[in-house]
């Protein structure tokens, strides 16, 4: 066997590892980090409703305020009363309770024989683990009324989740009230939200994203097999001395580049509690994807730096539904090996903040070159940045090394709309 097709079976070898270890490593930790991020969604998500809630309260705090000057306290509490027990929101499911500090209840609209019997309900009580049971033991009741009461009394608000009747169906359902004393009447104000309805919407959440993380594995798979497929082709159209360049460049540019931007997804949205092993994943990908460009024929090619750069829009294009159009003006051909690396470098770099902090809608990478200069131009329309006051630490400072190691430059600009990276070096 040819020397070219050891090296072509050896990198095909290497990628389909790399991408079955990346693949096998997600699936393995698929349930532990399912069980973290809906944790971290489930909290935030019930912050959200217990803001909900205080703002709801709020609201209905505003429009009784009015009536706390009336000089007839009692015709202003009664109107009051009105007010809050015709108040809703969410349906019927979303309505106002009020009692005095002893209990006796002063406003509910589905327990109106509470409000006539005026009998304090401080020991009413419902069972923890079943409602509809009046007998459970005293570690397992919930005196609802009672500890509504005695947590706004004693801090001016509470939170309280138990068991309670629910208009829609009649049937007991987990509820998160919350409670704000009135001050002026000496009053208990409270509201709350059915917890299935949190409940359904976090199930629908969770299946969202499952459905996202089996779509990334499918991708993944999918861009391995077309991968192979394309190599095929190639090496059955083209010859395989006028492809071996051509094809190690499209796997590093393509397939590597995939499976960084795949590590990168998985870093910032699904927070792997093994940081470690996704440590070893990226060395494993650095070290492979050097491994590639090793193996190619360094002499300078005459569309080389333009097809990887193009390679390098395209995938970025696609995971990031981001439009990113590529021009070429002059002589772009014969540059040293070296400085088209480092302009590469800078133009992945450069991609990587647009889409962490532009906001960009399109972006434009143009390649001008002369007898003896090359440029490279990477602009976005996003939200800009001021050149004088930017962190030049982090990616800035990383383009800029990339083009002093070859004696180059780098300069940052704010445009009228986005911002513009533009390299410039000696083509040799």
């Amino acid at each position: 066997m040819k020397i070219q097709n050891k090296m072509i079976l050896t990198i095909v070898g290497v990628v389909i590892g790399l991408i079955s270890l990346i693949v096998i490593i997600i699936w393995s930790q698929m349930n532990e980090l399912k069980i973290k991020q809906d944790k971290v969604i489930e909290d935030a998500y019930r912050i959200d409703k217990e803001k909900e809630l205080k703002n709801m309260l709020s609201i209905a705090k505003t429009a009784i305020e009015h009536l706390y000057e009336v000089d007839d306290i009692e015709v202003a509490q009664e109107e009051a009363k009105k007010i809050l027990t015709n108040l809703r929101y969410d349906g019927h499911s979303g309505y106002y309770f009020s009692y005095t500090p002893d209990g006796v209840t002063l406003v509910h609209p589905y327990r109106k024989q509470w409000v006539t019997s005026k009998e304090p309900k401080r020991d009413y009580y419902v069972c923890r683990y079943n409602s509809e049971d009046k007998n459970c033991a005293e570690n397992e009741k919930i005196y609802v009324i009672r500890d509504l009461i005695d947590a706004a009394l004693k801090k001016g608000e509470g939170l309280l989740k138990y068991p309670f009747y629910y208009p829609e169906d009649g049937t007991n359902k987990q509820k998160l009230s919350y409670v704000e004393t009135i001050d002026k009447w000496n009053w208990v104000l409270g509201t709350g939200v059915y917890v299935d309805q949190i409940e359904s919407t976090l199930e629908i959440i969770k299946k969202q994203n499952d459905a996202h993380l089996k779509r990334t594995l499918i991708f993944i798979g999918l861009a391995t097999l077309f991968g192979l497929i394309s190599i095929g082709w190639i090496l059955h159209r083209l010859g395989k001395d006028s492809v071996f360049n051509r094809m190690s460049s499209d796997l590093h540019s393509g397939v590597c580049y995939k499976l960084y931007e795949t590590i990168d997804y998985i870093n910032e949205n699904k927070r792997s509690p093994n940081q470690g092993i996704m440590e070893n994943i990226h060395q494993k990908v650095w070290s492979a994807s050097e491994g590639l460009w090793s193996l190619m024929d360094k002499r300078s090619a005459s569309s080389r730096l333009k097809n990887r750069l193009q390679t390098l829009s395209t995938q970025f294009s696609l995971m990031n539904r981001l439009p990113v159009t590529l021009d070429s003006e002059g002589n772009i051909k014969d540059v040293a090996w070296a400085i088209e690396d480092e302009l590469y470098n800078v133009a992945q770099e450069a991609l990587l903040n647009i889409k962490k902090h532009a906001e960009a809608t399109k972006v434009t990478i143009l390649l001008k070159g002369n007898n003896n200069h090359i440029e490279l131009s990477i602009e976005d329309d996003g939200i800009g940045f001021d050149v004088n006051t930017v962190d030049q630490g982090g990616g800035l400072s990383y383009m800029r090394e990339c083009m002093e190691k070859v004696g180059g430059s780098v300069k940052f600009a704010e445009l009228p709309e986005g911002a513009k990276v533009l390299a410039v070096a000696q083509k040799f």
